[in-house]
């Protein structure tokens, strides 16, 4: 590898971290505290852009290959935003074909929901997008095989109770 090259690469990354979470669920608590420790250790993270119809898909596509890490916060309301499991989906196949690093944080939600979505919110909302969508959905399936894929990776677990800016320690 040339010296140029190397630097040429670190000019490729938008951010350090990509960070995929449920904005009502996290954004002012959890997720304001971790995108804070990380900025005080000079990590970027991705930009916290509401994602809406009318926001075309590449646009996540782009911030997901553009950076080193991508820290999935898997909450209780996570599986109810077609966006977040859709970024989820994404994620897990960048994992895959290009071997970007996925840290999930299990954020007051059971490992076993996610792995065999039967019973909790997560199941829940799974089975209202199937209903949705048709039942049959290819779109649905590909959600419901990324949420497993999610519950059978290491992570951190996040149990229920008091969250303070203490919680988000990083070395």
């Amino acid at each position: 590898m040339e010296v140029g090259s190397k630097n040429n690469l670190l000019y490729f990354f938008k951010s350090d971290v990509f960070l995929c979470f449920h904005r009502e669920d996290t954004r002012e608590g959890f997720t304001g505290y971790l995108r804070d420790a990380l900025l005080k250790k000079h990590l970027k993270t991705s930009k916290d852009v509401q994602r809406s119809k009318d926001r075309p898909i590449s646009e996540p596509i782009e911030e997901i290959l553009k950076s080193r890490l991508s820290v999935v916060i898997f909450s209780e309301n996570f599986a109810s935003s077609e966006s977040c499991l859709e970024e989820l989906a994404m994620i897990l196949e960048c994992r895959e074909a290009l071997g970007l690093e996925v840290l999930p944080i299990f954020y007051k939600v059971k490992i076993s929901e996610l792995r065999h979505q039967v019973v909790g919110k997560t199941a829940e909302h799974l089975a209202a997008h199937d209903e949705r969508h048709g039942g049959n959905s290819d779109k649905v399936a590909r959600w419901r095989n990324a949420v497993k894929d999610l519950g059978g990776l290491s992570g951190y677990t996040r149990r229920p109770g008091y969250v303070s800016r203490r919680l988000v320690y990083i070395n």
